[in-house]
């Protein structure tokens, strides 16, 4: 509740899932599967930031977002088929220190491949946020000057 870590088995955790859940399952996949486009990111911030940008785009009849837990996650086999023939765009952690998070968009683009009908990772290179901060995810996206985010043009539509 507070946003900290706590402990878990005697090892620190983040979250608490549910007897039988699933961790590496993607959130909101099967909610997605009336829909040609997929925005896949990693986290539940870019998740909201993902809804943002379909409804700033006006495309929420053909777009949906689904999400990752983590960077260290993999699709599961299982969930691979619900992808099959959608335009999926992957908006990886790219400001990551560590490489994780390009590195899980990176897995996941080529997990989908020859499953989608289109997968391929956004370049956040080069973009800053109006405060002037390297954009590192989607969420930091939103934080751009409108003036520049009219000039990228659409993120949803691929």
């Amino acid at each position: 509740m507070d946003g900290q870590s706590f402990q878990r088995r005697g090892r620190e955790a983040k979250t608490l899932g549910l007897p039988g859940g699933r961790a590496a399952w993607p959130l909101g996949l099967p909610e997605a599967e009336s829909f040609e486009r997929v925005l896949l990111v990693e986290g539940l911030p870019d998740l909201l930031a993902a809804y943002h940008f379909i409804f700033r785009e006006g495309c929420q009849s053909e777009a949906a977002a689904v999400t990752m837990a983590g960077a260290s996650l993999w699709i599961p086999g299982d969930a691979l088929p619900l992808f099959a023939g959608k335009r999926v765009r992957i908006f990886p952690h790219a400001g990551d220190a560590t490489g994780a998070g390009m590195a899980a968009g990176l897995r996941w683009q080529t997990q989908l491949e020859g499953i989608a009908a289109r997968v391929r990772c956004f370049d956040f290179g080069g973009l800053e946020t109006a405060g002037g901060v390297p954009v590192g995810d989607l969420n930091d996206l939103a934080a751009m000057a409108p003036e520049a985010l009219i000039e990228l043009g659409s993120i949803s539509d691929f």
